[in-house]
């Protein structure tokens, strides 16, 4: 008798996926989820790329001197940053950049210096981005 409900739940599913598959609705969902993980990656690239300049200037005596003010090279990398937070599309997304932003502050108050904030804030940024 069991083979029989399999057999038949097998036939269900194989009608089921064969009405629905070739469906604009369903290529639709397809092409949404696709557009979606594109958009995760070209934001991981972005994070990782903003990550990693400050890990360039985090100990650069300039940055401890001026640190964001509007005269300097660093206020355009904390732009940067908060262009990337306005254009999250995801609670982690916004997570992720904003903890970026704390970073840079944090390093910009301890001359480059780990502690306990940037050790945080570093392990929030890294596990978006699967490090």
């Amino acid at each position: 008798m069991q083979g029989i409900h399999k057999a038949a739940l097998v036939l269900v599913c194989v009608v089921f996926t064969g009405m629905f598959a070739g469906s604009p609705a369903y290529s639709l969902d397809i092409g949404k989820s696709l557009e979606s993980v594109t958009k995760m990656g070209e934001y991981s690239d972005k994070l990782k790329g903003l990550y990693e300049e400050l890990m360039g200037f985090k100990d650069s005596a300039k940055f401890h001197d001026v640190g964001f003010d509007n005269c300097c090279e660093f206020a355009k990398w904390k732009d940067k940053v908060t262009g990337l937070t306005k254009e999250a599309k995801t609670p982690v997304e916004e997570k992720a950049s904003s903890s970026l932003a704390q970073l840079g502050e944090e390093y910009l108050k301890t001359k480059g210096a780990e502690n306990d904030t940037t050790s945080s804030l570093t392990s929030i940024i890294k596990g978006v981005l699967g490090k």
